[in-house]
């Protein structure tokens, strides 16, 4: 059986490669210098950089189930998300995060919905969006989901590591978030 995924890779080294060495070289040369991080959802259909008009490099990128962002206070257990921004803020130094969802997200439909109870870790990583979970009706010929139910980004309660909170503004302005 042809694998799908190897046959996408060995084109893109024979044909697109070529063209772009110099460029894919020169950002293995260099220091890691995105000045933004995108935090978005894990959703197949959506391409962070095409949508931000980005080429490499210029992104530090964590895709995650409905884009959340755990709380920085250890009450969710060891995260690669944190420990992500933890890098980027620290280390790369971006200059800004941005949280980004989008519409006909099924994170979303599934938090409305049931969720396996054979998926535990995905139980409780939905459980971080209860708070702010709408109350829904289903309307005439809707499911009952708005197409972008569930923005809420609280900086200040959820987000609270002290070298972040120290870089950002009191009002969180520095903080954005949006949907695609």
């Amino acid at each position: 059986m042809p694998d799908e995924l190897l046959d996408r890779l060995r084109r893109f080294h024979d044909g697109a490669l070529p063209q772009y060495r110099e460029q894919f070289q020169t950002r293995v040369d260099e220091r890691q210098h995105p000045a933004t991080m995108l935090i978005g959802c894990s959703d197949s259909r959506l391409m962070p950089y095409p949508l931000n008009a980005a080429g490499p490099g210029e992104l530090s990128l964590v895709c995650n189930v409905r884009a959340f962002v755990p709380p920085h206070d250890g009450s969710h257990d060891d995260h690669g998300t944190t420990a992500a921004i933890e890098l980027a803020v620290l280390n790369v130094q971006v200059s800004r995060v941005v949280v980004c969802g989008h519409s006909h997200c099924g994170a979303i439909k599934a938090m409305y919905g049931e969720i396996s109870p054979d998926a535990p870790n995905l139980n409780r990583w939905l459980d971080l969006g209860s708070e702010a979970q709408l109350p829904i009706e289903a309307g005439p010929g809707g499911c009952g989901v708005p197409s972008s139910a569930l923005w809420c980004c609280n900086w200040s309660a959820s987000w609270s590591a002290p070298w972040y909170v120290a870089g950002c503004s009191p009002d969180r302005s520095a903080c954005m978030a949006g949907t695609m």
